[in-house]
């Protein structure tokens, strides 16, 4: 290659001439023009890029000329000089023996990507480089779409993440919402229960101050739920013992204490907010959450001022039956036919040497107490009211007393409970001492015979001729 007279480029190639004896005769010279040759070549490599280029490299001496200039700044094809301390350059980094990928800047100082390589068995180097925001602008245009599907995944990702941490906490919230209403069901029940129950109810806390009250509560204790809430239990429920007028102690502090159902002492009174004394009869029990720990107590009264009003006439009742009964000499027979146990007045028990605070035998420890001539009849009149044949008993027999004496007794009884087939559970009766009754007729019964054998005496008297018909009249009379 080189320049011609007319200042452009040619490449030249020259070849001998041979003869018949291989003697040279002439050399051959081929001329082209670089334009037409060589310029589309090196326009088309290494791509159609519009700022691509294909650079020829040689050195001349300490710098290296470069056939280029197809693209900037002229289309025509010029030779540039620049010195090798201009590193920077692909055309210095090829002559200086660099080969491959190379990052640098073109001679206009723009950024490039280049291949350095150099052509086999001449001084010259090829260069082909391409501006880098243009042989980048595919990889950004690349990153940016990855960039971009990598952003709309991490905005999938996010929502999903989003969209499940929020049917998360629907669930959590829906589940909160069922145990809450759950929680104000039981309460609504709870609460109904408490304020429905027919005896007095109190629940404390811990700390054994009033939570809850129900109507009845409120009734016996003179105050309102509303003002009695928070208030200390000795304050609202003030009890001390009837007989001795001791204060007793609050059932709460023992039920937190021992953790166990307490209930009061008998003749225990309640002292209402206007001074109203009431008997009263309750039990304290832990209120326990699941895992057992007391959260507070609850305690159920009740007033006991009818009950005890009837319990004081019942006893007044027993004492005038059993007073009557003494007077009139009547004990009582309660025989349950089932168990054969016969249940007997204490007066009657002590008389026949039994437990006057337990006056129970059965049937047949009575009977044998009979004197052996009465037992049969006795015997068998019970046979046949606890069989069915008879509604009524009624017998008369002798039965030894403590002391061993023989006591004539008067019993009568009738069935007062049946099963539902009619058998016989239950016959109630007295028994009534007619000793001395049967100790005046026996009386009676010998001054008849008496009055009777004198009246016979008389008549023989009367009648008889000789003294041998009396004598045997009157033996006869006695």
């Amino acid at each position: 290659m080189y320049r011609g007279s007319d200042g452009l480029l040619h490449i030249a190639a020259a070849a001998a001439v041979s003869g018949v004896k291989g003697r040279p005769l002439a050399v051959a010279i081929l001329q082209a023009d670089t334009r037409t040759v060589l310029e589309p070549l090196l326009r088309d490599l290494p791509t159609s890029r519009r700022s691509a280029e294909t650079v020829l490299i040689q050195r001349e001496g300490n710098q290296v000329m470069a056939l280029s200039g197809l693209h900037r700044p002229s289309p025509a094809f010029t030779t540039r000089h620049e010195p090798l301390t201009r590193t920077d350059l692909p055309a210095v980094q090829v002559v200086l023996g660099k080969r491959g990928a190379f990052e640098g800047r073109d001679f206009l100082g723009v950024p490039v990507l280049a291949n350095l390589s150099a052509i086999p068995g001449s001084p010259w180097y090829l260069v082909s480089r391409v501006d880098s925001d243009e042989a980048l602008a595919g990889a950004r245009r690349e990153a940016m779409i990855i960039a971009l599907i990598v952003g709309l995944l991490v905005l999938t990702a996010a929502a999903l993440t989003a969209y499940l941490y929020r049917l998360r906490q629907v669930g959590i919230l829906r589940a909160l919402f069922e145990s809450e209403q759950q929680r104000r069901e039981v309460e609504a029940g709870y609460r109904t229960t408490l304020y429905s129950i027919g005896d007095a109810v109190i629940a404390t806390d811990i700390a054994g101050r009033i939570r809850e009250m129900n109507s009845m509560a409120e009734r016996l204790t003179g105050w309102t739920e509303a003002e009695s809430r928070g208030q200390p239990l000795e304050d609202v429920f003030r009890i001390f013992n009837e007989t001795t007028r001791a204060a007793v102690a609050n059932p709460v502090r023992s039920v937190l204490s021992d953790g166990v159902v307490v209930g009061l002492a008998n003749h225990t009174v309640l002292v209402a907010r206007d001074g109203t004394e009431r008997p009263i009869a309750d039990s304290a029990a832990p209120i326990r959450e699941g895992d057992g720990a007391p959260t507070g107590v609850v305690l159920v009264f009740s007033d006991q001022t009818a009950h005890h009003a009837a319990a004081k006439a019942l006893r007044e009742s027993e004492e005038r039956f059993r007073l009557a009964a003494a007077v009139a000499a009547v004990g009582v027979l309660d025989l349950h036919v089932e168990t054969g146990e016969l249940t007997i007045d204490a007066a009657s028990a002590a008389k026949f040497g039994l437990d006057a605070l337990q006056p129970r035998e059965s049937v047949s420890a009575w009977t044998d107490r009979m004197h052996p001539d009465d037992r049969g009849a006795v015997t068998e009149a019970l046979d046949e009211i606890l069989t069915g044949a008879e509604d009524g008993f009624r017998a008369e027999f002798r039965e030894r007393a403590r002391n061993g004496e023989w006591i004539w007794n008067l019993a009568v009884g009738t069935i007062v409970e049946r099963a539902h087939d009619g058998r016989p559970l239950r016959m109630l009766g007295a028994r009534i001492d007619i000793t001395r009754r049967k100790a005046r007729e026996e009386r009676i019964e010998r001054l008849s015979n008496l009055y009777a054998a004198l009246s016979q005496c008389n008549q023989a008297i009367v009648h008889c001729t000789s003294e041998e018909e009396l004598f045997s009249r009157v033996c006869q009379a006695a």
